[in-house]
């Protein structure tokens, strides 16, 4: 799982202008597409900086082997888990990645639905 700081946009905003000035980059950022036309896009903002899990450390890829998966109890949950899924069988001692994306402030990745 990736884990952190849940923060708003402005203030993720804020945090990743900070972050480029210190070549820091744990701040994810998660776009959930809508499920139907006209829907509305979620953004989950996760700072891991201060406090995170392991997972901030895994790196950019164009080919990653890992996915940011949101997972929600129920659908009247707003504020996923987000959860990392290989793509693809990964080999001992081989490196974890995601595609970063371009989620605007800060390094993340887009989610078709909402859901996991």
């Amino acid at each position: 799982r990736y884990c952190g700081e849940v923060v708003r946009t402005t203030e993720a905003r804020r945090r990743q202008r900070e972050y480029d000035e210190r070549g820091l980059n744990y701040l994810l950022v998660l776009l959930e597409l809508p499920r139907e036309p006209g829907g509305t896009t979620l953004r989950t903002n996760v700072d891991a900086t201060a406090a995170g899990s392991a997972a901030r450390f895994v790196n950019h890829s164009c080919s990653p082997n890992l996915e940011v998966h949101p997972e929600r109890s129920s659908p009247s949950q707003l504020l996923p888990s987000l959860a990392l899924r290989a793509t693809r069988v990964i080999a001992p001692g081989e490196e974890l990645t995601l595609d970063y994306g371009s989620g605007g402030g800060g390094g993340g990745g887009r989610a078709g639905g909402g859901g996991g």
